[in-house]
């Protein structure tokens, strides 16, 4: 008889055909091998009406209340969860990016939460958790922690997430395993157009990411710019999202969105991958970076920076190059001049970032370690 796992998430159950992201490869994953039925809380007008307050002290007070952070959201998402449990239905609970939904839940199932980073972590890392209330930090602690508490198992996605949760929220380190995520494409992750790369002029670099600034969009523009003065023919390709007009050359090839569902679209982003040179993102905040794992499954080396779960991503070295620093463009030339005389170390990079790709950030083994650890949860409850 096959699991029945509970799948608690904010995405909403009826239109789990146009979930994307992260969601749509786990919700894929764990149907490999179990049942698997979607929860999403609703909430009632009176209980939406209930938390605008927040948005009211916002305004009230200047500071920042994340209302989906609040004690009052978590405990009206974790009775919903619950009377969707019900009795004897399931015979686990899965909750991805969920602390909110399961803090003040009462369950005698094993619960698998999972998640990219810790409320801590994110408090004044992204811009949206900047410049919070004490009350809204408070609550948002107190959920993570309720959380972490409740699960049987906390599945991370690197080692900064797992560090934090080990010292920030003193969970013992037997609760929590590190698993990388796969890319956000279906294919194939060995792409043979990364064992024929070689560096040479012209120079292309690939930039893709939704918000210009987080994402480091200036420096990858000063590079291509810097690289260009210095006699090396180099061109940027910006995908996912349009510069400020500031940011105007004949180098830059501006693509602002494709759709990966539509053939032609996904197509034309594959040969992005692999016609470039180098993937460069030097973002100022990534808890894990997806679009790095895609590079990796193209064997494209990348240039990033060091900070959050980057590193999980990147094997610095040997998949590509990490850099201290979002703004030194400088540095980020240098590598790559530095390069252009040892096409040795280029080619080893293309093979470690397919080997990345194959033994570490994929779905596939993603999938295969979740069944391991939900298995042995299930065995030892029985």
């Amino acid at each position: 008889m096959r699991l029945k796992i509970a799948f608690v998430t904010s995405n909403d159950p009826t239109s789990i055909t146009s979930w994307s992201g992260t969601s749509s490869h786990m919700y894929t994953g764990l149907k490999s091998f179990a049942e698997v039925e979607p929860i999403c809380p609703s909430l009632s007008k009176f209980q939406r009406l209930y938390l605008r307050k927040w948005s009211l002290l916002e305004r009230l007070t200047g500071k920042r209340f994340l209302s989906k952070h609040s004690i009052s959201y978590s405990r009206f998402c974790s009775r919903y969860v619950q009377r969707k449990l019900g009795d004897g239905k399931f015979d686990l609970v899965f909750a991805p990016a969920a602390s909110a939904e399961i803090a003040f839940l009462k369950t005698s199932l094993p619960v698998i939460y999972l998640s990219d980073a810790t409320f801590n972590l994110m408090v004044d890392y992204y811009e949206r958790f900047s410049n919070l209330s004490r009350t809204s930090v408070k609550a948002g602690n107190l959920i993570e922690k309720r959380a972490l508490s409740l699960a049987k198992r906390i599945i991370v996605s690197s080692h900064w997430a797992e560090n934090s949760i080990l010292k920030d929220y003193l969970v013992p380190s037997d609760k929590v395993t590190v698993i990388p995520f796969g890319p956000n494409i279906t294919t194939a992750t060995h792409r043979e157009s990364g064992r024929s790369r070689s560096l040479k002029q012209p120079i292309r670099l690939l930039f893709v990411g939704v918000d210009w600034k987080r994402k480091g969009g200036e420096t990858a523009y000063m590079v291509m710019k810097e690289l260009n003065s210095r006699g090396v023919e180099t061109y940027l390709t910006v995908c996912g999202c349009v510069p400020p007009k500031e940011f105007d050359d004949k180098r830059m090839n501006v693509i602002p969105f494709l759709d990966k569902s539509k053939r032609d679209e996904l197509d034309t982003f594959y040969k992005l991958f692999e016609e470039a040179s180098f993937f460069i993102l030097p973002t100022r905040a990534e808890c894990f970076g997806m679009v790095l794992g895609e590079a990796a499954s193209f064997g494209l080396p990348a240039l990033a920076t060091r900070t959050g779960g980057v590193g999980e991503v990147v094997n610095d070295g040997v998949s590509g190059f990490l850099f201290d620093s979002p703004d030194n463009h400088l540095e980020y030339v240098e590598k790559i001049q530095s390069l252009l005389e040892d096409d040795h170390t280029y080619s080893r990079l293309c093979e470690g970032a397919l080997n990345r790709s194959a033994n570490v950030l994929n779905w596939k083994v993603w999938t295969e370690r979740v069944q391991s650890l939900v298995s042995d949860l299930v065995s030892s409850k029985g």
